[in-house]
């Protein structure tokens, strides 16, 4: 039997990531992705596929659960396949550093859930890496931890963050409906509202003015740290290949780079994991 070609190699791999059962929208950057790809398998080297996660639950528990688990499963099925024409590795990125400084979830909250999703990852040999990690390495004269990295990105990253919601609606939209639903101070406030009529209208402006400053916040802050992650994530050479669970229209804020939109528990399914109720009590 003939020996296939990297290049052929390389087709299969991303056929693969690109199939149909598991592909939410349109690849980014396809052509750069297949060249992404080639190079790994011409070098012998093992392609890397990095991906966003949430760094909190957002159920009672605040535990991995049933949900978690086949998400993972349907990465690993992936790879799986991958792995039997060229290494590859896989790593997500849980994000911590979002659920902290964004939205403050408390960081015992976030450390249940790390605890809990590990064993998961660990048993698909998928790596977890958690933001705050990674931040700590980018620190720089001054900073001692990584919300003060944070507060850095965001405030170099404001003005184009500005600029990029400014120009694409669809996201600030978005951003807007994730943060009602996702922010801890907004869900306070507007408890608030439900419970005091008579301030209403006080409590709704101010509401509004909270959203606001958390859009551009999170805008700002995934923006610079999007530039920095996609240097800071290649290994020997290899620059990574990323998949997302979350609407193309928050592209703009992400890495530059390839990537791969995808279904998260199954074929057809958007809601990212770290939002959803066992599979039990969703039924």
């Amino acid at each position: 039997m003939a020996e296939v070609s990297a290049t052929e190699k390389a087709e299969r791999i991303y056929s693969i990531l690109n199939r149909t059962e598991v592909r939410r929208g349109h690849t980014y950057r396809p052509d750069e992705a297949q060249t992404r790809i080639l190079k790994a398998v011409k070098e012998n080297k093992p392609i890397e596929l990095v991906g966003f996660w949430g760094g909190h639950k957002q159920t009672q528990s605040g535990m991995a659960n049933e949900a978690d688990e086949a998400a993972l499963e349907l990465i690993k099925k992936t790879v799986d396949r991958i792995a039997e024409i060229h290494p590859i590795r896989v790593s997500l990125l849980f994000s911590d550093v979002h659920s902290d400084v964004i939205n403050s979830i408390p960081t015992d909250a976030s450390k249940r859930y790390h605890e809990t999703l590990r064993p998961m990852a660990d048993a698909r040999s998928i790596a977890l890496i958690p933001l705050s990690e990674l931040y700590r390495g980018m620190t720089q004269a001054g900073e001692t931890h990584y919300r003060q990295v944070a507060y850095r990105f965001i405030e170099e990253g404001r003005h184009d963050a500005g600029a990029i919601l400014k120009a694409h609606p669809e996201l600030e939209e978005r951003l807007s409906a994730a943060t009602g639903k996702h922010n801890r101070r907004v869900e306070i406030l507007r408890t608030i509202v439900s419970q005091h009529p008579a301030f209403q209208g006080q409590l709704h402006g101010g509401l509004t003015h909270l959203g606001d400053f958390n859009i551009r916040t999170y805008a700002a802050l995934r923006l610079r740290e999007s530039q920095a992650l996609n240097r800071h994530l290649t290994r020997e050479g290899i620059s990574p290949i990323f998949f997302v669970y979350g609407d193309p229209s928050t592209q703009p804020l992400l890495p530059d780079a390839p990537h791969f939109y995808r279904y998260s528990t199954k074929k057809g399914e958007g809601q990212t994991p770290w939002f959803m109720q066992e599979r039990l009590e969703r039924s």
